[in-house]
């Protein structure tokens, strides 16, 4: 009843010679409003004010709700609103939703079931205390949530339409020790403030990168980029000097491409570690509205960040962003690794790919890890983390499966694409067509002994 949603105070209760004990008088608009505040000045017993209370309920609240709304219980702050698929760490959280109601049922499916009505604003699947979010810690798993407006309290009364929402809460990142590099562990670093831009065999190299890669064995750092649509020039960010990558231009005959490629040893390098400095541009968030699926599978849907290859267009493990379709679902990072059996058979999956819930830093400077150990079955590993400047490392992956071209390991790892930036047609002209800057930015990178 709509008694339970006003607050009057007891001292004007007394007067007026009637209690109720909670009113909110947004609630009480319109008509029936003056009609029930009459009756309780005129001194009317609080049966007939009750049956009015009753009367308006039914006739007057046509429950609805609009969206529901994860908060952070720690903070007591709205994180954003839960759509489909939407997946967030399996922190203290709760759930509101928005509308207008005498009460809202939640109904909880999935890792955890649980029924709950709530009878105040805010309508919380947990609850609240005055205005406090009750603190909830969902077991890590799939859940579906389904809340129903209801014109009277407890679920009582003319239901509304409900509005239920699929989501996923994930383990919280791990957070790994920064690790100590020492000059001696360092087998390169090519830093960024240094680097120029400069024509090296028909393409662009950065120099001085390319002779010091030499020097160690490396055989060539190239860039491949298709100058009628991309943009590369040194900027300066923060007063250091560094690599700007943009797409600028719908390629008929590609996709959008930009990649600085190291050419490993003609050799099996059983390790190979390296980081990579970069920023991806703030506008390349826009891909959420993007509506159809993107993945490493998604025919003209793909977006490559960091790629990796064994033998001649054998076999690859590669990095990217993607989302599942739908307009507005949250954006993670994936991981694949695939190969081909001959030249003209499509790619086959070694594992399956791997998604990763770790935002990701649009507009933050970050530092990728990338280590990868060559072996077959639980003896391979590649394992990659990610620290955004001033923040903590956070692992996205650490695989322990084939790294190697299954059934031939000695085929030895051919080169990397450390700088990568690769967008399927349809999704790059999506971009550009929005009038969005499809740029990243690059610096330091070096290159492990271990």
């Amino acid at each position: 009843m709509i008694r339970s949603l006003i607050k009057l105070s007891s001292v004007v209760a007394n007067i007026i010679g009637f209690r109720l004990s909670s009113v909110k008088i947004s609630k009480l608009v319109g008509t029936p409003f003056f009609a029930i505040l009459f009756l309780i000045l005129s001194g009317c017993s609080n049966q007939l004010v009750e049956n009015e209370l009753e009367e308006f309920s039914e006739s007057e609240i046509k429950p609805s709700l609009n969206r529901l709304i994860l908060v952070n219980a720690a903070t007591q702050k709205d994180i954003g609103e839960l759509v489909n698929n939407y997946s967030f760490n399996a922190s203290p959280v709760n759930i509101r939703v928005e509308g207008s109601a005498a009460s809202v049922v939640f109904q909880l499916t999935g890792t955890e079931s649980d029924v709950q009505s709530d009878n105040a604003m805010p309508y919380a699947l947990k609850g609240d205390i005055e205005g406090i979010y009750n603190s909830w810690k969902p077991g890590v798993g799939n859940y579906t949530l389904k809340a129903t407006p209801y014109s009277q309290r407890n679920g009582k009364g003319v239901p509304g339409n409900p509005i239920s929402v699929n989501f996923v809460a994930v383990a919280p990142p791990v957070v790994v020790p920064v690790p100590v590099v020492t000059t001696a562990s360092l087998l390169f670093f090519g830093k960024s403030n240094d680097a120029t831009i400069a024509t090296y065999g028909g393409g662009h190299t950065l120099q001085p990168w390319y002779s010091d890669l030499k020097k160690i064995g490396i055989s060539e750092f190239g860039i491949v980029s298709p100058s009628a649509y991309t943009k590369v020039e040194m900027v300066t960010d923060n007063g250091v000097k560094v690599l700007h990558a943009q797409i600028i231009g719908n390629n008929p005959n590609d996709a959008g491409r930009f990649q600085g490629s190291t050419y490993l040893p003609t050799r099996d390098m059983g390790i190979y570690h390296h980081s990579q400095r970069m920023k991806i541009g703030t506008d390349v968030s826009y891909i959420t509205n993007y509506s159809s699926a993107i993945n490493a599978k998604s025919g003209d849907g793909w977006f490559t960040i960091f790629e990796t290859w064994m033998g001649q267009s054998v076999s690859r493990m590669n990095l990217g962003l993607a989302k599942a379709a739908g307009v507005g679902t949250p954006i993670k990072w994936e991981l694949a690794c695939e190969w081909e059996e001959g030249s003209s058979t499509p790619y086959k999956s070694i594992w399956p790919s791997m998604l990763s819930s770790v935002p990701v830093p649009f507009g933050k400077w970050f530092t990728m890890d990338v280590y990868i150990k060559s072996g077959e079955g639980s003896n391979g590993q590649i394992r990659i983390t990610i620290t955004v400047d001033g923040e903590a490392p956070i692992v996205l992956f650490d695989v322990k499966n084939t790294t190697t071209v299954p059934g031939n390991p000695a085929i030895y790892r051919r080169k990397t694409d450390h700088m990568k930036f690769y967008i399927g047609k349809t999704l790059r002209k999506f971009m550009l067509d929005k009038g969005k800057a499809l740029e990243v930015f690059f610096g330091d990178y070096k290159i492990f002994k271990d």
